[in-house]
């Protein structure tokens, strides 16, 4: 949203491109909150639509973290994790 809603600078800058002044500038926010949210709204269901279908390719983990300890004995520590 914040490409459609002033006051940031590109539709600052594009409605001086077309001749607004700062007396207009309140049309533009008028106008561009309800675009924002279409495209906003658009991006979302397309998200989720495109999700849907996705499936991880990633094996499924079966055992815990106390049986992945074991299988390392000794984790180390904080400092010499970092």
């Amino acid at each position: 949203s914040h490409t459609f809603v002033p006051p940031t600078p590109g539709p600052i800058a594009a409605a001086g491109n077309v001749g607004i002044g700062s007396d207009g500038l309140v049309w533009v926010i008028l106008f561009s909150i309800p675009v924002s949210l279409v495209a906003a709204l658009a991006g979302l269901f397309w998200a989720l639509r495109r999700t849907q279908d996705l499936r991880s390719s990633l094996p499924d983990v079966e055992e815990s973290f106390e049986e992945y300890k074991e299988q390392f004995e000794r984790l180390p520590g904080l400092g010499r994790a970092l």
